[in-house]
């Protein structure tokens, strides 16, 4: 059967499902069917709608104080190994024994902000790694006010530059009425 139909669409005797799909997938390249152009444009117009829509969730900034900015070093542990082959096995499954190698350390700085509002005061964290340049602590002053917004146990922070920052609340503690 699949024979017949790589014959067929060899001898030219009718446009081949190859074909179609190709054509289907990459409109602009040789189109056997009429229509597909027409419906490219605003599928692609929808395609580029729905995603600018889903980017900019409003959040609900509240006004807060940074209280407190710690820094501590920390490190992870990776483990490593490697794959030995036995002696006298030709190959293939079972024949490879897994040996343990000395770990990576990675170092770590661990930085730790506490945020508070008029009711709750919010601890987070941060972990910056060595090495890859991307991750910077954030930009914040000590004792000046900042815009947060909660979700879950997230919490996003507009920093000095404006850069809206997500990060890992850690402790969450409602502050005594006052009387």
């Amino acid at each position: 059967m699949a024979r017949a139909f790589f014959f067929c669409a060899a001898e030219n005797k009718g446009p081949s499902p190859v074909l179609a799909v190709k054509s289907f997938l990459f409109p602009g390249v040789r189109s056997n069917i009429p229509a597909m152009k027409a419906t490219t444009v605003p599928l692609m117009l929808l395609l580029s709608a729905s995603t600018s829509f889903a980017q900019g969730k409003p959040r609900d900034w509240k006004p807060a104080t940074v209280a407190e900015v710690t820094y501590s070093d920390d490190e992870k542990v990776v483990p490593r190994s490697h794959m030995v082959k036995r002696e006298g096995c030709q190959g293939g499954v079972g024949c490879y024994d897994k040996v343990e190698d000395e770990p990576t350390h990675v170092p770590l700085k661990i930085a730790t902000y506490r945020f508070e509002t008029t009711d709750t005061s919010y601890l987070v964290r941060m972990v910056i790694k060595y090495g890859n340049g991307h991750e910077k602590p954030l930009n914040v002053t000590i004792h000046a006010n900042a815009k947060i917004a909660v979700e879950g146990m997230k919490i996003h922070v507009l920093d000095d530059d404006g850069k809206d920052v997500k990060l890992d609340i850690v402790e969450k503690t409602a502050k005594a009425p006052s009387t």
